[in-house]
C-alpha cells in the first residue's frame, strides 16, 4: 500500500498507521518521505509505503480503506480544492499489480528498495 497526505500529514500518516495495525496485526510500513505533489499545486506530501498480509477479498480491503481515508478527515470536496487528508493505494494485492503508473514514481522506488522489496 502507498500511503500520502498533504494536510496535517503527520496527524493523518499516524492515525492511518494506528487503525491499519488494527486491521492488519502484521503490517510493516516503511521510512516516511516528503515529496512535492505531482500532476498539481498544493504543499507537499508525506508519504510511506506499508506491507500486510490479509485473507478478506480485494473488494473487502478496499472498502476498510476508503473508510480509513473518511476517518482520517479526507472528502472528495476537499480533494477538489487539491486537499489530500489521506489517500491509500494499494499498489499490488497477491499477485494482481495495481496502480501501474504509481509503480515508477521515484519516491515509490526509492521506499521499494529500502524495504527490500525490489
Amino acid at each position: 500500500m502507498a500511503l500520502g497526505s498533504n494536510h496535517n500529514p503527520l496527524q493523518n500518516i499516524s492515525h492511518a498507521e494506528v487503525i491499519l495495525k488494527q486491521l492488519f496485526p502484521d503490517i510493516t510500513f516503511s521510512k516516511r518521505l516528503w515529496t512535492n505533489p505531482i500532476g498539481m499545486t498544493s504543499p507537499q506530501f508525506l508519504n510511506t509505503l506499508a506491507i500486510c498480509s490479509t485473507k478478506e477479498s480485494l473488494k473487502e480491503t478496499l472498502h476498510d480503506i476508503k473508510h480509513i481515508e473518511l476517518l482520517c478527515g479526507d472528502t472528495q470536496s476537499q480533494r477538489k480544492e487539491k486537499i489530500v487528508a489521506m489517500d491509500i493505494d494499494i499498489l499490488k494485492y497477491g499477485s494482481q499489480k495495481l496502480h501501474e503508473n504509481d509503480w515508477n514514481r521515484p519516491y515509490i522506488q526509492q521506499l521499494l528498495k529500502e524495504m527490500k522489496l525490489k
